[in-house]
């Protein structure tokens, strides 16, 4: 359907108007930006700073045909075309993951492609020119974009690696033989991709000098994810034995984290402090749920503000086993003062300290040891607690990332304007 604006991008489509300003950016992601996880999060701050200064057009698909949201979005920038009707992740997995193996995409890019993306962005482009496009992680490679409209890709993990990683750490057979072979096909098509884009943005510096080392022309800069630091504030109001994980569980990798959590760490803690409950705060199928259901562990699905259960935490754990990128989950811990145990890969690219601003323990005793430890000590909490905030507070504010990403712009910009750009060919083409 057509909302509320000025222009329709397309029969289908969901479009709001509101402002104009000098730059125009297009920006386009796989996952409407309502902040309800990590990378919508990002999407959706990021997006809100640049929208306060420049003309920014966002082009989204959506799972839900939602009014309400769009003009939500509205608020915050120029144009909001939202492609609805995208199927969930687990609808119908294992049909299109065996289809996607006589594609020359890989799965998790595939996986966007049939559902309008491509039609509605030759639609604006058509409407309006750009100058400049910036598209939301590498599952949305494929797309075509206008020649002579330089293209900023921003990474929020190498996805390559993620997959690798799970691979490494899957049991079924099937699925660790399906995930190598994507990992494989997936560092292929990422490493094309950064050489054909203008810019690449990532969320640290371990995954900038992994695009800089596959592709050392391409221009990289580091965006670290950030949080709103005067909204996740230090609260006196923690709740005894309470230990606390935030994060989707539609995602894999949040999965088999908390179920190795639960599995391998909680019984280790309850045996000695019984009162020990685990809190697990994300959006979760009822089977995953199911699946994870143990003595002491509570899942409260999706809320709209994960601030009073960080609030209420003695303990916020970060138990990753796989994944790749960096955390909002870690970096809205440091913020709110909490104190955090995370796995090596939990904290990977967070400027932390092991002991300084959270504890890091990679094995199930270490791991229920620490938090035991901490369960124990208020003073070693409200230490952790305080350099964490000190280190949010210093670093990880959305309006620093988002100059971090203005300066990337520019250098693309002076660069690239007069560049005769190859874009109009598909990156898998």
């Amino acid at each position: 359907m057509v909302g509320g604006g000025e222009r329709g991008a397309q029969a289908g489509t969901m479009v709001a108007t509101t402002s104009d300003s000098e730059r125009r950016i297009l920006l386009v992601t796989p996952h409407f930006p309502y902040p309800d996880w990590g990378f919508t999060r990002r999407v959706f701050q990021l997006a809100a700073e640049l929208g306060s200064k420049y003309n920014v057009t966002l082009l989204t698909y959506s799972h839900d045909d939602d009014p309400s949201q769009v003009d939500e979005m509205s608020r915050y920038v120029a144009n909001v075309v939202c492609i609805p009707g995208l199927p969930r992740a687990h609808e119908r997995r294992r049909i299109r993951q065996a289809v996607s193996l006589a594609s020359v995409t890989p799965f998790h890019a595939g996986h966007f492609r049939p559902y309008g993306m491509q039609v509605a962005l030759d639609h604006l482009v058509e409407l309006t020119t750009f100058d400049l496009i910036q598209i939301e992680s590498s599952q949305l490679g494929w797309l075509r974009t206008p020649a002579g409209v330089p293209v900023v890709l921003d990474e929020h993990n190498i996805e390559s690696e993620v997959l690798a990683r799970t691979a490494a750490a899957e049991t079924e057979v099937l699925r660790r033989g399906f995930n190598r072979y994507e990992a494989w096909r997936y560092r292929r098509y990422e490493k094309r991709l950064w050489t054909r884009v203008q810019g690449v943005i990532t969320t640290s510096r371990r995954d900038a000098d992994v695009v800089a080392q596959a592709t050392p022309t391409t221009r990289v800069r580091v965006v670290p994810n950030g949080v709103d630091e005067s909204a996740f504030r230090p609260a006196d109001h923690e709740h005894s034995d309470v230990i606390v994980f935030t994060g989707l569980l539609g995602y894999r990798p949040n999965v088999d984290g908390v179920r190795w959590f639960i599995r391998e760490v909680l019984p280790l803690i309850r045996n000695r402090r019984p009162s020990a409950r685990l809190t697990v705060v994300g959006a979760a199928s009822p089977e995953v749920v199911e699946s994870l259901r143990a003595p002491g562990a509570e899942f409260l699905g999706w809320g709209p503000d994960v601030r009073p259960h960080l609030s209420a935490a003695t303990v916020v754990v970060v138990p990753l086993l796989a994944g790749g990128g960096t955390r909002l989950k870690v970096v809205e811990a440091l913020s709110c003062g909490r104190a955090i145990v995370s796995t090596s890969l939990g904290a990977e690219g967070i400027d932390v300290a092991d002991e300084v601003h959270l504890l890091i323990r990679d094995t199930p005793n270490e791991f229920a040891e620490a938090v035991l430890a901490l369960m124990n000590d208020p003073a070693a909490r409200r230490r952790l607690g305080r350099r964490a905030r000190e280190l949010a507070a210093e670093r990880y504010s959305w309006t620093h990332s988002a100059s971090a990403m203005e300066d990337l712009h520019d250098d693309v910009l002076g660069i690239c304007r007069a560049d005769a750009s190859v874009h109009g060919e598909e990156i898998d083409s």
